[in-house]
């Protein structure tokens, strides 16, 4: 009550289903719709889930035909495609939240990003994680949260990760 009291700017929510099950979500969605959020950000998966496993589409669709606030879309969109395919269910769906699948191709929402255009993009945020970061040991480190979604992309993936993994040299990493 008093953040949507005192906000002297419009309130934002992201949520996921729950805790332990998406049949957490409903009584969520009861007390998100008491207030006048201008966007509830949904994730259809449960917090023990993490980004593993399927997104609940029908737990989706209960939040879309029940909400009272704009809904935005978030979770595994991985293609222009996927987009589309949000786009045809959910007709009307003003938003869509795009993040790893973004992290994993630059280039989704286009044409998609070839094997140069990846290399000048992850040399390009080591630079800029080395500055932003105090060094290539830390920058590299969080290269590796983007790699982990990136990886699916390439041929034995499974074992570049491990790899990639165990680095802690920046030329080795290179």
């Amino acid at each position: 009550e008093d953040i949507f009291t005192d906000s002297p700017l419009p309130i934002s929510v992201k949520a996921r289903l729950g805790v332990e099950t998406p049949e957490e979500f409903p009584k969520l969605l009861e007390i998100f719709n008491r207030y006048p959020i201008c966007e509830l950000t949904l994730h259809p998966r449960v917090r023990k889930q993490f980004y593993e496993g399927t997104v609940d589409m029908e737990m989706f669709r209960f939040a879309w035909e029940n909400s009272k606030n704009p809904i935005c879309y978030n979770g595994d969109i991985l293609s222009m495609e996927d987009v589309q395919k949000l786009q045809k269910d959910f007709p009307g769906l003003e938003a869509v939240m795009v993040g790893r699948g973004l992290v994993a191709d630059p280039g989704m929402l286009t044409v998609g990003t070839d094997k140069k255009q990846l290399q000048q993009f992850m040399n390009a945020l080591l630079e800029e994680y080395t500055v932003a970061f105090g060094g290539s040991r830390n920058a590299m480190f969080r290269l590796k949260e983007h790699w982990g979604m990136l990886i699916r992309k390439f041929e034995n993936g499974d074992k570049l990760w491990k790899a990639l993994r165990k680095t802690t040299d920046i030329a080795e990493y290179r």
